[in-house]
């Protein structure tokens, strides 16, 4: 299920959709939703890691992030991995932006696997695009793929379930309707 990487992308591009395109993950979820055992489930989440992630809602496809990223890579002339590992450590920060066709920024780093050396995921505060913690997407996608849909009137004790028993993460309390997983609900529900 969850890879770090999209293997189905165009080389050289390494993406997570798990960690980084609502769509993916919401079709995806769906797709799957009540065949992943519980215990599965669980170690699946724990792949995501932790902290916080900058998540992409917009309407481009992963693919289509992906070619524009390619074709701009190209136009630059930094496609290959020499060229482009200078290009990238060239900049004051180790790492580039580009901004793509629905005006969302990307980041473009140093990828850590042979053939896909253009690892990418979307700027922090990008249009389009929501800062989330790590738990929050976790709870998000166990959620869906054991119920396969979520709205904003799911059952704060359902989702308390899911992040106790199988995430083994604390319920949510204070301010419960304003959580961002509820903000990610109606984006999933768009």
């Amino acid at each position: 299920m969850y890879s770090s990487f999209d293997p189905q992308l165009p080389k050289p591009i390494a993406f997570s959709g798990w960690k980084h395109h609502l769509g993916f993950i919401s079709y995806a979820c769906r797709s799957l939703a009540g065949e992943c055992p519980p215990g599965s489930l669980a170690r699946q989440c724990q792949e995501i890691g932790g902290s916080v992630i900058d998540l992409y809602y917009g309407k481009l496809t992963p693919i289509c992030i992906a070619t524009q990223i390619v074709d701009e890579v190209l136009r630059l002339g930094v496609s290959t991995k020499g060229l482009y590992n200078d290009w990238v450590l060239g900049s004051a920060q180790g790492y580039r932006m580009l901004t793509l066709s629905d005006s969302s920024v990307w980041v473009l780093r140093l990828g850590r696997f042979k053939e896909r050396y253009i690892h990418i995921h979307p700027a922090r505060y990008s249009p389009s695009c929501l800062r989330v913690r790590a738990t929050t997407l976790k709870t998000l996608i166990a959620y869906l793929m054991q119920n396969g849909i979520v709205c904003e009137q799911s059952c704060i004790e359902e989702v308390n379930t899911i992040r106790q028993t199988l995430l083994n993460l604390p319920p949510l309390t204070k301010g419960v309707l304003n959580h961002r997983f509820f903000t990610l609900a109606k984006y999933v529900n768009r």
